[in-house]
């Protein structure tokens, strides 16, 4: 088994360099589909933000009690609230989390940079192995939806 490989006690399977087990994916996040992950959060912040900028206006008029709009909408008040507020509170938590995933991938990548950098300084000293090491933390750190390396025990199931 890998360094860093997890068990998890919901899927019962070995998750390598595993973050959680999401109940709204049914599925463990771990290195294979953390950017997958990374990307369904950044399309719900999306989505809560799109409702939350279409409901916004409706929320205010209500709140602020608009007698021509509220006579308008009669039936929908509590729809228009309703939405209003579990998408804002949608926002607000997946904002928390995404930005701690972020702060997470950021850190994850530092320490490999770390570990890499140390490889190519140690072989050249001069501006241009620090350069290449620069380039390696912006592709690692900065860009985490690069493809993935792919070593051969991650094949292995597939004999």
């Amino acid at each position: 088994m890998p360094e860093g490989t997890f068990h998890c006690s919901t899927c019962e399977t070995c998750i390598l360099s595993m973050t959680q087990h999401c109940y709204f994916t049914n599925n463990c996040i771990g290195k294979q589909n953390f950017k997958y992950f990374y990307l369904f959060m950044i399309w719900v912040l999306i989505g809560s933000l799109f409702v939350c900028a279409l409901l916004g206006q409706s929320f205010l008029r209500i709140f602020l009690k608009d007698e021509a709009f509220l006579n308008l909408i009669k039936d929908q008040k509590k729809i228009i609230v309703f939405t209003f507020v579990f998408c804002f509170a949608l926002l607000f938590s997946v904002s928390i989390l995404f930005g701690y995933y972020t702060y997470w991938s950021i850190d994850q990548r530092k320490k490999e940079f770390e570990i890499k950098s140390n490889k190519y300084l140690k072989l050249s000293q001069s501006s241009r192995g620090r350069v290449i090491a620069g380039i390696i933390f912006l592709k690692k750190c900065l860009l985490p939806f690069f493809e993935q390396e792919r070593h051969a025990e991650d094949f292995s199931h597939v004999i």
